[in-house]
């Protein structure tokens, strides 16, 4: 069973996870040289700077309590282990008195801890037990395995666990309240990196440009938290929407329970909002604006206050909220600049009835942290949306009463090395008394190419409140191609309807009445992403029409 875990342990990247802070005295660089000496040279032991010190007779980067010799008499009597090792296959225990500072890696077998820890020990494919008597001051990182930790024990350093048999679930512990002795050159100055991001309040563009907001620079992005360190964190964004001559931004405070897997939260707020998120990056809209006067997000404007609590499960983000919200139109700045194409109209705005809104609102998110557009993998997302209370009503004197559900899979298979099938599905409905402007679409960039925004050929709109839409796309990846160069073949199919047409089951009337294009794009690539590309489409109902688009980012 160690085996397995070890094999799995390493399958997964062992070097991504021994690199989880990005500025402790010792760096991500560093610690992935570590462990590819691990990985590769199995064995070799590596000399640190705590070993080197030792063996030159210097004190420069040992501990402080340990080069100035700070320790009570208790602790001068115990014995010290210091020298760094590797351990293949064999259980190490640190017995009771005995304080380790060294840097020790355990392969395939068990640790146990009766002693104090002052270093480091990663342990890969066994089981940590911490004794009630075991003091940690370093930091244990367990790979594969399972951390057993006593009542008792006093954890003063971080304790950072993958166990690949629960779904590889990661986990941190840290008590902020407890005083380090010395500086320990394993001391936590700040947490992990996924830690630090905030998924409730992310960080804003500083940059966009669209028909709406015209020029809108978000100059303030802060968080304070105490260096990632506090379970309390106060989030600001602030800019100025040039068109209107007016403030945009959002202030949010956060507090972490549960070893930051759940998140209470509130905002308050004044920004646009869109549900045409799914078509392309912010930035890359806002490029089309700048060179081509183009705008593919319809957006609205809301200022109000929302609360909610968010369950952190590693791959799986769940975010229910409450809002409550004034809703109003964003007008059309028709004398928006661009360098291209300065004579295109800019097309209006959906309509909005201004009004006060209260909505619960959850999303529910499954990504793994390395999700790649050229691996296999799966990418779920889902989001609802219940209005509870309104003051906006149709021109029937309805009240726009409704609950909007979208559904969006993304999946990717590696067939060959270099040669990937990715396919993305997304289904909507919705019941009730819906505004034209929360309407589902296609057509257009992010949709079904070779198609105009949002409108068929004859120009009505092609909005609903149901809504299926499938890309996918057969991509010759440079590591196919030996070269820098990406080759993609794509088709878009989809449909939007009004539910008294016919029901979102009725498989024969969606291809009936869907759309559907073909499509050939290439471009240059780094390996990891898109640089840019060019894409050439064509509809499949006879239309004679072909359309190119120059893309910085996957069609999805």
């Amino acid at each position: 069973m160690k085996i397995l875990n070890i094999l799995l342990a390493l399958m997964v990247g062992v070097i991504p996870i021994l690199a989880q802070d990005s500025e402790t005295e010792i760096n991500q660089e560093q610690w992935s040289r570590q462990a590819e000496k691990i990985i590769n040279q199995s064995g070799l032991t590596a000399n640190s700077a705590t070993q080197t010190a030792i063996e030159k007779g210097t004190s420069n980067d040992l501990p402080e309590s340990i080069a100035l010799g700070s320790q009570s008499d208790s602790d001068t009597d115990r014995p010290k282990t210091r020298t760094d090792e590797v351990k293949f296959f064999g259980d190490y225990i640190i017995e009771t008195g005995e304080i380790n500072y060294a840097e020790v890696r355990i392969i395939g077998g068990d640790l146990t801890v009766y002693g104090r820890i002052d270093g480091q020990f990663t342990v890969i494919g066994g089981d940590i037990f911490i004794k009630p008597e075991a003091v940690i001051n370093g930091r244990i990182i367990a790979i594969g395995g399972t951390v057993h930790q006593a009542p008792g024990a006093v954890i003063n350093g971080k304790i950072i666990e993958t166990n690949i048999s629960k779904g590889l679930s990661f986990k941190e512990t840290y008590d902020e309240s407890a005083e380090l002795k010395g500086e320990s050159k394993f001391s936590l100055k700040e947490r992990s990196w996924y830690s630090r991001r905030s998924w409730i309040h992310p960080k804003t563009s500083w940059f966009i440009y669209n028909r709406n907001e015209g020029l809108l620079l978000t100059p303030f992005n802060f968080k304070w938290d105490r260096r990632s360190l506090s379970n309390l964190r106060l989030n600001l964004t602030g800019g100025w929407r040039f068109s209107q001559q007016t403030y945009a931004g959002r202030i949010t405070l956060e507090t972490y329970l549960l070893n930051r897997h759940l998140i209470l939260f509130g905002s308050g707020f004044r920004e646009s909002r869109t549900d045409d998120f799914y078509r392309l990056p912010e930035l890359e809209n806002s490029l089309a604006g700048i060179l081509g006067r183009q705008d593919f997000y319809d957006r609205w404007d809301e200022t109000g206050f929302e609360g909610g609590i968010g369950f952190d499960l590693n791959w799986i983000r769940i975010r229910v909220t409450y809002v409550t919200a004034y809703q109003d139109s964003i007008p059309v700045d028709r004398g928006l600049w661009t360098v291209f194409r300065d004579n295109r109209e800019l097309r209006d705005n959906l309509s909005i009835q201004p009004g006060d809104v209260e909505s619960a609102r959850i999303s529910i998110a499954f990504k793994p942290r390395h999700f790649d557009p050229y691996r296999s993998g799966i990418a779920l997302y889902a989001t609802a949306e219940q209005i509870l209370k309104t003051d906006a009503y149709d021109e029937f004197q309805r009240l726009y009463e409704f609950q909007r559900i979208l559904g969006m899979g993304i999946v990717g298979l590696e067939i060959s090395p270099g040669v990937v099938i990715r396919a993305r599905l997304m289904v909507g409905t919705a019941t009730g008394t819906m505004p034209e402007f929360r309407h589902f679409s296609v057509g257009g960039l992010g949709s079904i190419s070779a198609y105009p925004y949002k409108t068929k050929w004859n120009g009505d709109p092609w909005i609903g409140d149901r809504f299926v839409q499938l890309n996918t796309e057969f991509i010759f990846a440079p590591e196919f191609l030996d070269d820098d160069w990406t080759l993609i073949l794509f088709a878009d199919a989809g449909d939007a309807w009004m539910s008294d047409e016919y029901d979102i089951t009725n498989v024969d009337s969606i291809i009936n009445n869907g759309k559907s294009a073909v499509g050939i794009g290439f471009g240059s690539s780094d390996h990891d992403d898109i640089d840019w590309r060019i894409n050439l489409a064509r509809p499949l109902d006879g239309t004679d029409y072909w359309e190119s688009t120059l893309r910085i980012n996957f069609n999805f």
